[in-house]
């Protein structure tokens, strides 16, 4: 079975694993490097815990192809930091991660002080989410291409796809490629190749900023954290960099910038200012153990379907299947497999099927 693959991020990259797996011959389209996109950057959070318990137990299950993963490549992909969750139902929190099986215990404050010794004296007790820690982004994705078959990624520009007999086509810049399967997942591009499809795909647009900071005492391995809690005039995830002294932080996915629709332009005159601001005056108030000076700078994508920033979405049309979704690199290898699954044996795989955030529109 020929496929072709739009799009050289994580999930791409997942799904053309996979899919070589299973006896395809794959082919990547493109523009720039892998991971140049909404998969770019050093570090991500991998978490247990979300809004419903079917999305916990899908994370549940994601961990799971992470390691079988790690067990293929040879390689750390995901680290063993944890996840420290301050502020918000604590007890509901611990229950939801307990129920699906992910380990999971309350810790004081005082050891919230140890394990986080860069958080400020206002620290409170938090859940430990021990399963959790912080995504190694460009060893996974190294990993996922170094897993493919030589000559299977190829930088060439998408301008279009279509489906039409018993297959489908890309248009790119090398010319028109014929598969019997087509696979888009071009992150922020997605939307306007589905819409080629008659597919409508309603996203929530935007951009927000992510700073990383030098650790002061030069301590690395710290566990990622997540605060709800807004003690600080903030709610904020923050993680570390593989074993760098350094940490990532950036305010919660609802600060963001909108987007025009079709665009990657800010729709007003609004600019990032603010928000970077606003991140380094978290960082002075809440995390004293980090240099407040910047050292790198990321603007992140956000489209997010049906206003949750978990969500994700598969669309069929003939023999194209689209995803969509945001802030899914956590569950990358798991809906690789499925969609894999689903394009050569016809089974949807339980992620695709299972998973229903509030109004998502997975099918």
């Amino acid at each position: 079975m020929k496929v072709g693959v739009v799009g050289a991020g994580i999930i791409g990259l997942a799904a053309a694993e996979a899919l070589t797996r299973r006896g395809a011959v794959v082919t990547v389209f493109d523009r720039s490097r892998p991971g140049a996109g909404q998969s770019g950057g050093l570090t991500r959070i991998f978490r247990h815990l979300h809004r419903s318990d079917e999305q916990a137990a899908l994370a549940v299950e994601a961990r799971r192809a992470w390691r079988a993963l790690e067990e293929r490549s040879g390689r750390r992909l995901v680290g063993t930091e944890g996840v420290v969750v301050g502020g918000g139902d604590l007890d509901a929190a611990l229950e939801r991660l307990r129920r699906v099986g992910a380990p999971a215990e309350l810790i004081d404050a005082r050891r919230v002080e140890r394990l986080l010794p860069i958080l400020g004296p206002r620290t409170a007790p938090a859940v430990l989410d021990v399963d959790g820690g912080a995504i190694r982004v460009r060893r996974a994705l190294e990993c996922l291409e170094g897993l493919l078959a030589p000559g299977a990624l190829t930088r060439q520009e998408v301008f279009g796809v279509s489906t039409g007999g018993a297959g489908a086509s890309i248009e790119a810049t090398g010319g028109s490629h014929r598969f019997d399967h087509v696979l888009v997942a071009a992150g922020a591009e997605t939307a306007r190749f589905a819409a080629d499809l008659g597919i409508d795909i309603s996203e929530r647009r935007g951009v927000h900023p992510r700073l990383m900071f030098d650790v002061t005492d030069g301590r690395a391995g710290l566990p990622c954290y997540l605060d709800r809690s807004a003690a600080h005039g903030e709610t904020a995830y923050a993680g570390p960099v593989g074993s760098l002294p350094r940490y990532v932080v950036g305010l919660s996915a609802g600060e963001t910038l909108p987007l025009d629709a079709r665009a990657t332009t800010l729709s007003g005159g609004e600019d990032l200012g603010d928000l970077y601001a606003r991140t380094r005056a978290y960082v002075r108030r809440a995390m004293p153990g980090l240099d407040p000076a910047p050292v790198g700078f990321r603007v992140c994508h956000l489209t997010a379907l049906a206003g949750d920033p978990d969500a994700f979405g598969v669309w069929d049309r003939g023999a194209i299947t689209v995803f969509a979704g945001h802030n899914v690199m956590k569950f990358a290898p798991l809906i690789g497999e499925c969609v894999a699954r689903r394009i050569v044996d016809g089974e949807p795989g339980t992620a695709l099927t299972r998973f229903r955030g509030p109004e998502s529109p997975v099918g």
